[in-house]
């Protein structure tokens, strides 16, 4: 009896001493390039997007044509826009945080600042949170923390992240 219960006790350990908690994959939030499509209202937007550190943003316009070559980079004070050799300035604080760029720039400093939580399930991250009282969901791939989608519903705004 004493043996069967050591073998046991062997086995139950060698079987469960792998199973530790693991810890979530982390979002990437900074340091990254990739495509994007946006759907505000029912305009779609799609370009480049460039994350540096927290508080800025680069964003390159391809699409609709109307705004294609413009080019709007976050600082963390303001943002500039470039737009067929024309540049001008314009404070963040005057920005609708429903804006595109308000909204990532928003979001992806929540997760920097680790203000969030996920879920893995099915190869992806999923973090729900709120920007000043503004529900949200982004979605990152869970092996490597890249974005892959951002939704804000009460902006009626849907962004796709892709790789580049």
């Amino acid at each position: 009896m004493k043996r069967c219960l050591t073998g046991f006790l062997v086995v139950a350990v060698l079987l469960l001493g792998g199973c530790r908690p693991q810890t979530p994959p982390e979002a990437k939030a900074s340091d990254f390039s990739c495509g994007f499509e946006a759907t505000l209202d029912d305009t779609v937007f799609g370009g480049t997007l460039k994350r540096y550190t927290a508080g800025t943003l680069e964003l390159t316009f391809d699409k609709p044509e109307t705004v294609a070559g413009l080019t709007a980079r976050w600082d963390g004070e303001a943002v500039k826009l470039q737009f067929h050799g024309l540049s001008f300035d314009v404070p963040s604080d005057s920005l609708p945080e429903q804006a595109l760029g308000e909204a990532v720039v928003g979001v992806l400093d929540a997760v920097l600042r680790g203000d969030v939580t996920g879920t893995v399930q099915d190869g992806a991250l999923t973090i729900d949170g709120a920007l000043n009282g503004v529900d949200y969901t982004l979605v990152c791939d869970s092996a490597n923390g890249m974005p892959k989608r951002l939704s804000v519903p009460d902006y009626e705004l849907e962004i796709v992240f892709s790789a580049q």
